[in-house]
């Protein structure tokens, strides 16, 4: 009621009265002064006040003032019936030495209030001792209270606390009672006066009684929002800053520029560690109360940060996930994505759901980001049933809050520099290894030493050139720029966030031609609203829609892009001329028009230059838009309905552009060849996905129990292609209890039917339990150090049904002839997951967590060996038909994760943070299709006892020396020559051959780690982020083994750290002789890929309130430069350490990450 609004805000320590309209005030003046204290209250001193009141009062007829004074005595009645009935209850409870706000946390936990407090005027930090045994809550009061000099008020089940002893009235507001009537007559012609109302945020917004607001830099001049949040605040200096605070809230400031009324200000709360509130499966659970693994991504990683690809930042994010950045070529420098190893020989990618749906986060603007959690046990994802094996991302973008329309830009521009840029000899060594290739070969060398010499002395480039394609080609500084606009606000029937995001990269290729041929463009748009339609129903709106541009060079064939030209730098020698000088007019014949350019010619026209110059262009259109739409009806105050519908689609557009162009020889003038004029488009990529849900999410707090119970249904449809289409139908349910915050359990069921699999196999079932305990909520426990301590162990069954769609029946090709072998018995693939934890939070600021897990897969599926030979079967010459899949495999992965995080404020000004985060994974195949029989493919293995990514090839013991070729006794292959690598007879058999391989190594990483730290002071922040990784095998093939392997298609120029090779003057080289034979696949070329990478370096500055506020009239500013990937430690060469063997595609295609460097600005307005 407006009158205890009243009394609350006169009782308030060091705030103004001035919050509620002054003819009530002056209607309820006698009864406010028989209740309230006159020294703290500013009614008496505010004579205009109370004038003007007398007048309303005096014009009020007496039936009116009767019905006033009725009604304020009821209020007054009821308000102390309430009070009384508060006061009486009763808690037990032990508390001993511990600090004033734990307390009182802990009691209004078991009794129900709120308390409300100005932590200026009262010392939180007091330590205090009680124990109460069914005692009332007076009685509890006064004996915690009294010592400490604290008087206490209650309204309602809010219990505001205030110093005993108050200063005087001139004292706390002397600008109203000692000034000269004239000096505060001037005082008050240039203030103003400001209303308006609080909330918290939340959906409806929640009004946020008993919050401070006052004048910054100025305590005497406040007041505090009445139970519904309203405030009113008067004698507002222009150009002040109001500070609008409340315990356990985060603060909020506001220019003042003139009269203000109806402002809204939502308060976010400042949660403890273990207080924060994680989103986990359809819902959110309190950190404290979670059983399961559930861990939440640092946004400090992408926060105020140049991020591109959204998969960037989740390096060094949180334990247990391993990102490698695999490819530079701008817009397809997406990171690969494992959570907790691999378990399967399919598809690993976890699933990623954005605001509820699948979607890819790369295209999301990182700023609209709210939080990402990673859900890594099965517990955790059970709500996520069969695809939740290989864990789960949820991503949660941003909603607008009630209050003041807020406009934000974040924007960057930088330079991008290749992280791998290979070290080629000049052409004088290139042409001397030649000649060392033609000896070993039994040739004469093919250049003379007159032309070596011409090379290096380059007396005449136009016959003895010394090309450095990687220079002409390659930009050493590739520009980049990212600009984002985020406007957000409502009020308490709507919310809204806009963004625009437009990024924009130049590609790693110069453009030499009249055309951009290499660059990336990307523009985001998305909106989200929150409507209230009425008091208990809200609609969540999201709308999505992005277009992304990638624009590569044309190598004569669809696929023959960026990678493909990298492939011709390496391959093209530095003996070909890249531009011949000019031909002049006279000398042409008359179909060569003037001004030609001549190129040097090499294969199949490969000049790198010739292709940027006169090649055409492949452009990638890709469109998405997305509509999500999310109603939340909440039935009473226990039990809410959320329901869901999405719709998502994609599409690709394809265009291939050249014209036709003639390339003439140099010397002769005769055709050398030519690019054919091409002009396609191609639909492409185009994806539709449908979503419907709903789910009942009860809960209810009962004296010490805790209940959580959700139960809903989902149904799922995605079309791929003209044909594909997978649906998914199902059912889940989860079970959260917890008794006095000490004993936790979750169980969680999902069944799932996939249109994937055939009739009787379309159905899984995957159930979960976990169970926690919180020890420091025991009586017994008495270490003061830390603040929780948690035990927790879950273990649940999860599936995986990423296969194409129809193996389970026969497919044919348009000719007739088969294509798939479908199994009529394919089922689920199903993982096992048991995970045990804990987390220790201490007082001192740190947080520790470790997890122990083991991940089992069964039921793998397997495509069997191609085992037919008929004209029709698996193994026909088309090549294109596929053997039949079946459930026939399991494999482990064992681990653990060890994270420890680093939190403190130092004093107002310093705050330090740190992070160490360790991961190890085994992976371990324990059943393929025929026990004992290992499957071979081309250089990998899968072994029973192995890991899941095993190489498979043979041993070796050095270099063959001319003394070996003489021994007999010494094992070699038919016709091997002084030099090369001398193999291991590993079965003892007396031959050399494919019976002697054995499994090498592996190539997926055993251990992960990362690293960061950061400080800010004052106005400065840094941070600072390394990762890496180790155990993992890399093994040189192709031309980083034998640059002169195969023909010129498939060779190279040799890079510095290939030129110790034996000769019979160097039998003691690193490297084997000069061949052009193919390196058979051996641990000779085997090294380690183990890593550090600092991720980043960023140093920023915000610049003071003061200045940004009352000189730009905006309200914050800050700059930052920031390094990514700016240094890498490895001894791995010629190939960057993150890059991975794929499949058909050789190392030289492959384009490294790149280090970037930028300038950036955010600004809100």
């Amino acid at each position: 009621m407006m009158v205890a609004s009243s009394l609350v805000t006169c009782f308030a320590p060091e705030l103004q009265f001035s919050n509620t309209p002054k003819p009530v005030c002056g209607a309820f003046l006698v009864l406010i002064l028989s209740k309230s204290r006159t020294k703290n209250s500013k009614i008496m001193t505010e004579i205009h006040t109370f004038k003007t009141s007398c007048w309303v009062i005096m014009k009020l007829s007496s039936q009116q003032l009767f019905i006033f004074v009725v009604f304020a005595g009821l209020a007054f009645a009821k308000d102390k019936l309430h009070a009384q009935e508060l006061l009486e209850r009763k808690i037990t409870m032990t508390v001993e030495s511990t600090t004033l706000k734990s307390t009182l946390t802990s009691i209004e936990r078991e009794a129900g209030v709120r308390f409300i407090y100005n932590p200026r005027e009262i010392k939180a930090s007091s330590k205090v001792s009680f124990t109460a045994t069914n005692s009332k809550l007076a009685e509890i009061f006064s004996e915690l209270f009294t010592p400490l000099d604290i008087e206490y008020e209650t309204r309602g089940n809010q219990i505001l606390l205030f110093r005993k002893k108050s200063r005087p009235q001139s004292e706390l507001f002397p600008d109203s009672s000692d000034k000269p009537a004239l000096e505060k007559s001037v005082l008050l012609t240039n203030n103003v006066s400001v209303s308006g109302r609080v909330f918290e945020v939340n959906d409806p917004p929640i009004p946020l009684p008993g919050a401070t607001v006052r004048v910054s830099g100025n305590s005497n001049t406040g007041t505090i929002t009445d139970d519904k949040g309203n405030f009113t605040l008067n004698n507002v200096p222009l150009d002040a800053i109001i500070v609008i605070s409340m315990v356990g809230y985060k603060p909020q400031e506001f220019l003042i520029k003139g009269e203000r009324s109806n402002l809204i200000f939502s308060l976010e709360q400042d949660l403890a560690v273990l207080e924060e509130v994680v989103v986990t499966g359809f819902g959110t659970q309190r950190r404290k109360e979670i059983a399961s693994s559930v861990s939440t991504v640092s946004l400090n990683n992408l926060e105020n940060k140049p991020v591109t690809q959204l998969s960037q930042a989740l390096q060094g994010g949180t334990t247990g996930i391993m990102v490698q950045q695999q490819s530079g070529v701008v817009g397809s420098d997406a990171s690969n994505i494992r959570i907790r190893g691999i378990a399967t020989l399919n598809n690993a990618d976890p699933l990623v759901l954005i605001d509820g749906i699948p979607g890819n986060m790369n295209n999301l603007d990182p700023t609209t980001v709210e939080s990402i959690s990673v859900l890594k046990d099965a517990a955790s994802a059970s709500m996520y049933g069969s695809r939740g094996a290989n864990g789960v991302i949820l991503i949660t973008t941003k909603r607008g809050k009630a209050g003041i329309v807020n406009v934000e830009y974040n924007g960057f521009i930088g330079v991008q520099q290749p992280l791998n840029v290979p070290k080629f000899v000049d052409g004088g060594t290139y042409m001397q290894m030649r000649n060392q290739l033609d000896i070993n070969e039994g040739r004469a060398p093919g250049f003379t030493n007159e032309a070596i010499e011409a090379t290096r002395n380059q007396s005449d480039p136009a016959r003895y050139p010394d090309t450095k394609w990687w220079d002409l080609t390659v930009r050493k500084s590739i520009p980049i720029q990212q600009h984002s606009i985020l406007v957000s606000g409502g009020n308490t029937a709507s919310r809204f966030v806009v963004n625009l995001n437009h990024t924009k990269q130049l590609g790693q290729l110069q453009d030499l031609g009249s055309r951009p041929q290499s660059q990336y463009t990307r523009t985001t748009v998305r909106i989200n609203t929150t409507v209230d339609l009425t008091k208990n129903l809200f609609v969540y709106t999201d709308i999505f829609a992005s277009r992304s541009d990638q624009t590569e060079p044309y190598v004569g064939g669809t696929n023959r892009n960026t990678g493909y030209l990298y492939g011709k730098i390496y391959a093209v020698p530095p003996t070909i001329v890249s531009v011949f000088p000019q031909r002049q007019a006279g000398e042409l014949p008359a179909y060569i028009p003037a001004g030609y350019r001549f190129y040097g010619s090499f294969g199949e026209l490969w000049n790198p230059v010739a292709i940027l110059e006169q090649a055409g262009t492949t452009s990638r259109a890709n469109d998405q838009a997305t509509i999500n739409i999310r109603p939340q009806w909440k039935i009473n105050s226990d039990l809410t309905f959320n329901a869901q519908a999405s719709y998502n689609v994609t599409s690709g557009l394809d265009m291939h552009d050249q014209l036709d162009y003639t390339f003439f020889n140099y010397n002769t003038f005769v055709s050398e060849g030519n690019n054919s004029f091409v002009k396609t488009a191609t639909l492409d990529r185009r994806s539709n996905y449908f979503y419907w849900g709903g789910n009942f999410d009860y809960k209810k707090v009962v004296g010490s129990h805790s209940i959580n119970g959700i139960l809903g249904y989902v149904q799922e449809l995605e079309t791929t292609g003209n044909w594909n289409n997978v649906a998914l139908r199902s059912y889940f349910g989860k079970l959260i209890y917890a008794f006095d915050e000490r004993y936790l359990l979750e169980l969680g069921v999902r069944r799932d039917g996939s249109s994937i699999f055939g009739k009787g196999h379309k159905w899984g079932n995957f159930p979960s339990v976990a169970v926690g305990w919180n020890i420091d909520r025991e009586s017994f426990f008495k270490v003061k150090q830390i603040e929780g301590w948690k035990l927790r162990a879950s273990y649940g069954i999860l599936g995986n049904n990423r296969v194409s769609p129809y193996q389970y029946q026969n497919l044919i090709n348009s000719n007739g002839t088969p294509s798939v072998f479908g199994n009529t018995a394919l089922q689920w693939e199903k993982t096992a997951i048991f995970n045990i934890g804990t987390d220790i939070n201490l007082l001192s600021g740190f947080d520790i967590t470790a997890e122990w897990y083991e991940k089992k897969t069964t039921d793998i599926l397997i495509r069997s060996e191609q085992f037919f030979s008929s004209g029709i079967g698996i193994n026909s010459a088309s090549g294109t038909n596929t053997a039949p899949l079946f459930n026939a495999g399991s494999a482990r992965v064992r681990g653990f994760d060890l994270s420890v995080k680093y939190r403190k404020k130092i004093n107002s000004r310093l705050n330090l943070n740190a992070s160490l985060g360790y991961s190890k994974m085994n992976s371990k195949i324990l059943q393929l299709i025929t026990p004992g029989m290992p499957i071979i493919r081309g250089n990998s293995i899968l072994m029973e006892g192995k890991a899941l990514s095993e190489r498979y090839g043979f041993k070796t013991q050095g270099l063959l020396q001319q003394a070996d070729i003489d021994n007999e006794e010494v094992v070699k292959f038919s016709g091997q020559r002084a030099g090369e690598i001398r193999f291991v007879d590993s079965n003892g058999d007396g031959i050399l051959n494919d019976n002697d391989r054995v499994a090498l190594g592996n190539t997926e990483p055993v251990d992960v780690f990362f690293g960061g730290f950061g400080f800010k002071y004052s106005g400065f922040d840094f941070d600072a982020l390394a990762s890496g990784s180790a155990g993992r095998d890399f093994f040189y093939e192709g031309i980083l083994a034998n640059p002169f392997q195969g023909n010129i298609g498939t060779q190279a120029t040799p890079q510095i750290y290939q030129t110790d090779v034996w000769t019979p003057q160097n039998p003691n080289a690193s490297l084997p002789a000069l061949s052009a034979a193919g390196v058979r696949f051996s641990d000779y070329f085997q090294k380690k890929a183990d890593f550090l990478r600092i991720r980043y370096i960023q140093m920023g500055y915000t610049f003071p309130t003061t200045f940004t506020t009352k000189k730009l009239a905006i309200k914050s500013l800050r700059v930052y430069l920031n390094a990514q990937n700016p240094f890498t430690f490895t001894k791995l060469r010629m190939v960057d350490p993150e890059v991975l063997n794929a499949s058909g595609v050789s190392i030289q295609e492959t384009v490294a990450p790149n280090r970037v460097l930028t300038v950036g600005v955010n600004l809100r307005f």
